[in-house]
């Protein structure tokens, strides 16, 4: 007879830079997420530092995945902070300059996808992985108090760069609030650069349903289908984040 099982074929988990596991963050599906889950026959699961995603297991816990994914899927996570004490106890802060929210992938900067580790950009969250959550049309603030820039250079933020046409900047005294539409490019990470003089690039990630939300961040997994059997326990993906 043939048996089955629910078992973890994914996981993430946020910890300090020991391991030592920080119930600071939640994490929710998108309703796309939603949909793709139950399409793929995997279950979410949160769990107190983190969460898990189940598949249905053909032989039990040494047998197959029920149901294999079938290329390269996005699945999207708001993230929560449920602990304002995060914020000034662990890096990065997130400000005025660098971007409001957390942005984690298992997408790397050359563009290949981990399979399993670290959804930082760096062995733990710093400033890369701070960002701004926005649609696909937004208004980018620019500082016109000391060196006025004269337009926003506009890239894709993984490899290969693709640089899309500058925004002109047009203002005064103070600061400048400049429209950038993003409708037409299918891409989803970016980076705002003010020109002159070269601030440090901005990365905004394009999330419709999560712009002006109050969502603290989100988080990207890409999946991909992968030879041989899953290992034990599933493929576990990890967030960690070092004490200021």
């Amino acid at each position: 007879m043939t048996t089955y099982a629910w078992l973890p074929a994914y996981s993430v988990a946020v910890s300090d830079d020991q391991d030592k596991p920080l119930a600071a963050l939640a994490f929710a599906p998108l309703q796309a997420t939603r949909q793709r889950l139950a399409g793929l026959g995997l279950i979410f699961r949160s769990r107190p530092s983190g969460f898990a995603l189940f598949a249905r297991f053909i032989g039990g816990k040494d047998g197959v995945r029920q149901a294999l994914i079938p290329g390269e899927t996005l699945l999207s996570f708001a993230i929560r902070l449920v602990d304002v004490g995060f914020l000034e106890a662990f890096q990065p802060a997130p400000g005025r300059d660098t971007g409001p929210n957390l942005y984690l992938s298992n997408r790397t900067d050359a563009s290949t996808v981990r399979v399993a580790g670290r959804l930082t950009r760096t062995a733990s969250a710093g400033d890369g992985d701070i960002c701004r959550i926005v649609p696909r049309r937004f208004a980018a603030r620019a500082d016109l108090t000391g060196v006025k820039p004269t337009n926003f250079a506009l890239a894709t933020a993984f490899a290969p760069p693709r640089a899309l046409p500058d925004v002109a900047i047009d203002g005064g005294a103070g600061e400048a609030s400049v429209q950038v539409d993003l409708s037409a490019a299918p891409e989803r990470a970016f980076t705002l650069t003010a020109s002159p003089p070269g601030d440090a690039p901005r990365l905004v990630v394009v999330e419709d349903g999560l712009a002006g939300q109050g969502a603290f961040g989100l988080l990207d997994l890409y999946l991909k289908r992968t030879a041989g059997r899953d290992p034990a326990g599933g493929r576990a993906f990890t967030a960690k984040f070092k004490p200021v």
